[in-house]
């Protein structure tokens, strides 16, 4: 998440930890389960992000549009079970076909003021199935490329959070989420960077020159992510998505940065170098 002041105008004092426990301990649980798949692959890896995805679905549907929630979300997690199976064996054709189709036929079932979003919401928990899986399976420097994308989230969420609340000062966007400070989005960028130039040198890889401004695009896409997702809640009138993790709300509250960096990195991947997205992400 983007740094929060402690909502006194960016003054540093009275801020409120008493969350911070909640926070930690939901936080180790979801790190140590990302980590263990990771390190196996293919298909438990697959398996984890696929149930992620089928729970952020139905919190993203049950956030837009509460009518007929059974069927539009169960059609979306069926799909999203084939994706997650299909990216497994590889089998990318057949994966883009699933997506393009759950997102077309989310869009239908969706109510006249509700397609766009549904269909939206189709393609983000997609997202959430295809970028990790995809890069995890690349030829080389596939789990490099998932932990460096895990060390950048996770180091720019958690340093914007506690950035943001020392810090505090000039608020980044208050009609959209009144406590997120730009000290937290700068704090949070430069320890994103810091963390995926320090995943390549722990894993023997190159630093080359573009690897600082990968890592710093990334950084910021996850907390671009943040505030997406602030003003999905904002525009809808919720504070959570869901109650899924103590201290965090529902995991789309805490997969938000996540999603975005994701997509952002297998694009940087895909547009670089095809053949080994991986590769193309981590060596400039």
């Amino acid at each position: 998440m983007v740094g929060e002041g402690d909502g006194r105008g960016g003054q540093r004092f009275a801020v409120d930890w008493s969350d911070l426990g909640p926070r930690i301990g939901s936080a180790l649980v979801l790190v140590a389960g990302a980590l263990a798949t990771a390190y196996q692959g293919r298909l438990l890896f697959a398996v984890f992000w696929g149930a992620a995805a089928a729970v952020v679905a139905f919190e993203w549907l049950r956030l837009v549009s509460p009518p007929r929630l059974k069927l539009r979300a169960g059609v979306q997690i069926a799909a999203l079970v084939a994706l997650a199976c299909l990216s497994a064996a590889a089998l990318w054709p057949a994966a883009v076909a699933i997506l393009i189709g759950v997102i077309v036929v989310a869009a239908l079932l969706g109510d006249s003021g509700s397609r766009v979003w549904d269909g939206a919401g189709a393609l983000y928990a997609s997202v959430l199935v295809l970028a990790p899986v995809a890069l995890r399976q690349s030829p080389s420097l596939g789990l490099v490329a998932i932990v460096w994308l895990f060390a950048v989230v996770w180091a720019a969420d958690i340093c914007a959070y506690f950035v943001g609340r020392t810090f505090g000062g000039p608020k980044l966007w208050p009609r959209i989420s009144p406590k997120k400070t730009w000290s937290g989005l700068i704090g949070g960028a430069a320890c994103g960077v810091f963390a995926g130039l320090a995943t390549l040198l722990i894993a023997d890889v190159p630093l080359t020159w573009g690897a600082p401004f990968v890592a710093l695009l990334v950084a910021f896409s996850s907390q671009c992510g943040d505030l997406f997702e602030s003003y999905m809640k904002r525009h809808f009138g919720v504070k959570d998505t869901g109650h899924i993790i103590p201290g965090h709300g529902g995991l789309m509250d805490r997969l938000d940065g996540f999603v975005v960096a994701a997509a952002v990195a297998l694009i940087i991947g895909l547009l670089k170098e095809p053949g080994n997205m991986a590769h193309g992400i981590l060596i400039w």
